[in-house]
This record gives C-alpha cells, structure tokens and sequence, in this order.
C-alpha cells in the first residue's frame, strides 16, 4: 500500500487532535481524559523559555484539550511522575489559561485508570 506523503502531512494535524481517553465522572457527565508519557527532560524542554518547536507542542495540546471539553466538561490531563513539580506548575497554568477548569493529574492516576479499565500491565 502506497501512501500519498502531502495527503497525509495534511491529515496529521487532525490526527493529533483526539484525545486519548473518554471517561465518565461520577455524576455521569462524559469527561476528555488526555495522557502524556514525556521523560523530564522533555517537559522542561517544551515548557521552557524560548522554544517555538516547544511551544508548538503544548499549543498542539491545548488543541486537544479544547477539542475535549466539547464533552461537557472540562478535561483532565494525565501527565508522567517524570515532570517536576516547577514544571507540573508551570503546565497547569499555561493550561488554566486557555482550558477553564483542567484538572492535572499525575500518573499515580493512570494505575487507577488501568485498574477501572481493567487494563493488564506488566
């Protein structure tokens, strides 16, 4: 199978556009649940000073979490124990800005997800 290289370079940016997860709150209101495994390093590289390849990311995300709320409610982004608490800050309220509402998780979270989903790890 053969694919187009322009075809898909302008299909990309919608793929990035979904979120990972759809979930439902205790209340029964359906919720964007959006997951981001990055290492520290990567974080503070996309959160720092100064970085437009960076902050294309995180606009990138922003997208994904506004696509989420179209749920009803705001998102919650699941992110890496790998970030720091400075950076965690930072992300929040970046996020906060543009996402009313966001609830940032760390990925101590994740295990209770997989456990609901019943999800096997290894």
């Amino acid at each position: 199978m053969r694919y187009d290289s322009d075809i898909f370079r302008s299909l990309w940016p919608i793929l990035l556009l979904r979120i990972d997860f759809k979930a439902i709150r205790p209340d029964g209101r359906p919720v964007a649940v959006e997951v981001k495994g990055y290492t520290r390093r990567t974080w503070k590289q996309y959160l720092g000073p100064n970085n437009p390849a960076g902050q294309k990311k995180i606009n990138a995300l922003i997208k994904q979490l506004e696509n989420g709320q179209k749920l009803g409610s705001p998102p919650i982004l699941v992110v890496s124990d790998a970030i720091d608490s400075a950076t965690l800050r930072i992300l929040t309220e970046r996020l906060k800005n543009k996402i009313p509402g966001i609830e940032t998780k760390l990925a101590k979270v994740s295990k209770r997800l997989r456990d609901a989903m019943k999800v096997k790890t290894k």
